[in-house]
């Protein structure tokens, strides 16, 4: 499928890899594979369990809010309401 959708990751973490979310496994093989402090990476998700996954493992989150997810909304450090609004946390302010 990766082929198919000419998709690329430089980390693919799978059930098979970690326990999965909430624990904060997956987060952390994949800071560990990507060499990459958790002090310095985000995840983004639509669910509570990435959000409590994210607290867990000390990577901030951004949550990608709907209908169904207003009760956990306050566990994220950011939210959104669609993947481009991503890009303005990501990118710095000048100065």
């Amino acid at each position: 499928m990766l082929n198919k959708h000419r998709l690329s990751f430089d980390a693919l973490i799978t059930r098979e890899d970690a326990s999965p979310k909430p624990s904060a496994k997956p987060l952390i093989v994949a800071s560990e594979l990507l060499g990459i402090n958790r002090e310095n990476l985000i995840s983004v998700g639509d669910y509570k369990y990435d959000l409590i996954a994210s607290r867990k493992a000390g990577i901030r989150s951004i949550l990608v809010t709907h209908e169904g997810n207003q009760e956990y909304q306050n566990l994220a450090d950011w939210r959104v309401s669609s993947l481009r609004e991503i890009i303005k946390i990501l990118t710095p302010a000048p100065g």
